[in-house]
């Protein structure tokens, strides 16, 4: 990534240590497109080194959203328990762009008290962004105590967000799911091409004889072309 201000190529060059030291330091350029390209930088690398200035960023409510963001994700990227109290805080702003990354970073961090608020920011009235970035999060998190509010969650009215409550339930890969993403994938009239993928994806993941049945109906029988597809493909892993 070339950095405004910084030669591109010989910035990809540089030494590890040098470029996340200067990263640190670009966090705090007067030019708001210079401190968010660091702060993606040092969100992709997860180098321990960055953890307090990326802690500052995130805090910083004067801070440009897009530079927030890519500081939160990488704190959640990071692992370090140290940020999970900044991230519940991060999960209570009024704005839907720090909500939904927090939700996001606290699934990536991985930190065992991360389910409750994830699991109430689900039953929130909180945005569609919000929503789904939380669902990703919960996936990510691994803890399967999330199947059965994810499952109920199914009928939201946005689709995007049913999307990711679908792609949640597959990384989860908990049996349980299996009936959810089965009336999914083979409901042809009542849910979208899109959601067809991801539940063919997600059985793909979880496995078993219904699982296995369901996709050999949709690889044959589904109306979309892209639905067949990804259930052929499902089916390759498990076969």
């Amino acid at each position: 990534m070339a950095i405004s201000g910084l030669p591109g190529k010989e910035w990809g060059k540089a030494p590890q240590k040098l470029t996340v030291e200067l990263c640190v330091v670009l966090l705090v350029s007067d030019a708001a497109d210079t401190r968010r390209q660091a702060a993606e930088w040092l969100a992709d690398e997860s180098d321990a080194r960055a953890f307090d200035a990326l802690v500052t960023v995130a805090r910083d409510r004067n801070e440009r959203s897009d530079v927030r963001t890519w500081a939160i994700r990488g704190l959640g990227r990071l692992g370090d328990a140290r940020a999970f109290p900044l991230l519940l805080e991060l999960l209570q702003e009024e704005g839907d762009d720090i909500r939904a990354e927090a939700a996001f970073a606290l699934g990536l961090l991985g930190h065992g008290e991360a389910l409750a608020p994830l699991l109430r920011t689900l039953s929130e009235a909180a945005g569609s962004k919000v929503r789904a970035l939380a669902a990703t999060g919960l996936g990510y998190l691994g803890d399967t105590h999330a199947v059965k509010p994810l499952i109920v969650a199914l009928s939201d009215p946005d689709e995007h967000v049913r999307i990711c409550f679908i792609a949640a339930l597959g990384r989860l890969g908990d049996a349980r799911a299996t009936p959810a993403l089965s009336a999914i994938l083979c409901s042809q009239q009542e849910h979208t091409s899109y959601e067809g993928k991801q539940a063919a994806r997600g059985l793909g993941k979880i496995g078993g004889e219904i699982a296995v049945a369901s996709l050999q109906w949709a690889a044959q029988r589904a109306t979309a072309r892209e639905v067949r597809i990804a259930a052929t493909k499902a089916l390759k892993s498990l076969i």
